[in-house]
């Protein structure tokens, strides 16, 4: 038996822990689409995670099925103990991960790498968007391609010879991620051999033995969000059923006033038999912290990703609960420029999530 019983299991994919040295592993279980994510330990000044001690660990599966979770912590059991914690949020198609990388303990802190995360799968073509909206498409050679920048991508799509994609973002708090970018950050992709690896070191300051200034980082812990999503080639990029509420301005999905639009509109208009269609910008990069309920300060950076797709699980959930057909984002964007979280989020939820772990009277 390769892996332990999946955490998690439902619409196209498993959320299972591996023995192959990663500390998750995600599979797409459809037969025709062979891809699969491993997601791999965290280092705190160079220690891996891979020999750390589970705290804890839970699932969580929504009455309706239509989402499910899994939250666990891990403590390197030798030197300052860190910790990462991961906190990971399910729906059809998509998955959303708030890592904390929890540095409380005494000693110097001088480098931080999230788990790098390793796409299997028979990649020909990547594309790689940028904070400022542009998109680059890259031809991946036979011999293998590599890609290196000091600042992360907001998101790196892969697709098969079939058309099959797998995307992964960079998560709302684009703050957090390019406060470290003189501080040593590099993100790498490379792509050979049938796999993608995508590494990223939030920063890496020389020890105090190399750095006369002897600077370290801030004791503290790090929060890192980013989510992934993929498609079928068949999966279908539109939806003409969708009903339109123009009277709905796109904005950052963060402000209140957006939020409290969606909420009546879902209440008021959520059970027709066709799908709730809402515009969004899907490429908006914003800088109100007052969206991120920090009125201290005047900026801060973020996407809304994130934030749309726990808003799209929500007003799905409450629209056919209430015998609706269900809800989708929309947007301006051309169907072939749509990356593979916006495409998911066009169309209703697929429900089944289950937790067979716990069914089987496991503790998980």
């Amino acid at each position: 038996m390769d892996f332990i019983p999946a955490f998690i299991s439902g619409a196209g994919a498993d959320l299972r822990q591996s023995v192959s040295g990663a500390i998750l592993e995600y599979r797409v279980t459809s037969t025709s689409l062979p891809m699969k994510m491993e997601i791999l330990p965290g280092k705190i000044n160079g220690v891996s995670e891979s020999g750390a001690l589970c705290e804890y660990k839970r699932t969580h599966v929504t009455l309706d099925t239509f989402g499910a979770g899994y939250e666990f912590c891990d403590r390197i059991p030798f030197g300052a103990e860190y910790k990462f914690r991961r906190i990971m949020e399910l729906g059809a198609g998509w998955g959303t991960v708030s890592c904390d990388a929890m540095i409380v303990g005494p000693g110097n802190v001088h480098s931080l790498e999230l788990g790098t995360v390793v796409l299997h799968g028979s990649w020909i073509k990547c594309r790689l968007a940028f904070a400022d909206g542009r998109v680059e498409t890259k031809e991946i050679s036979p011999d293998g391609s590599v890609f290196v920048s000091s600042v992360p991508w907001r998101a790196v799509e892969l697709a098969d010879k079939d058309g099959n994609r797998f995307e992964i973002g960079t998560g709302d708090d684009w703050w957090r991620w390019v406060q470290t970018e003189d501080a040593g950050s590099e993100y790498s992709l490379e792509i050979r051999d049938s796999k993608a690896v995508y590494s990223r070191k939030l920063f890496d300051i020389p020890e105090p033995a190399e750095n006369d200034t002897g600077e370290t980082v801030r004791r503290k812990s790090w929060r890192s969000q980013w989510y992934w999503a993929w498609f079928p080639v068949n999966f279908a990029a539109a939806n003409d059923a969708c009903v339109t509420v123009a009277d709905i301005e796109p904005e950052c999905c963060k402000t209140p006033g957006f939020q409290r639009a969606v909420r009546n509109a879902v209440r008021k208009l959520g059970a027709s038999a066709e799908l709730l269609g809402l515009r969004r910008n899907s490429n908006l990069l914003c800088k109100d912290a007052a969206h991120l309920e920090r009125p201290g300060k005047k900026e801060l950076l973020h996407f809304d990703r994130c934030e749309a797709l726990k808003t799209y699980l929500w007003a799905n959930r409450r629209i056919i609960a209430n015998g609706g057909a269900g809800f989708a984002w929309l947007t301006d964007t051309p169907a072939d420029e749509l990356f593979a979280a916006e495409v998911r989020m066009m169309h209703a939820p697929e429900g089944g999530f289950s937790s067979p772990a716990r069914e089987a009277g496991e503790t998980v």
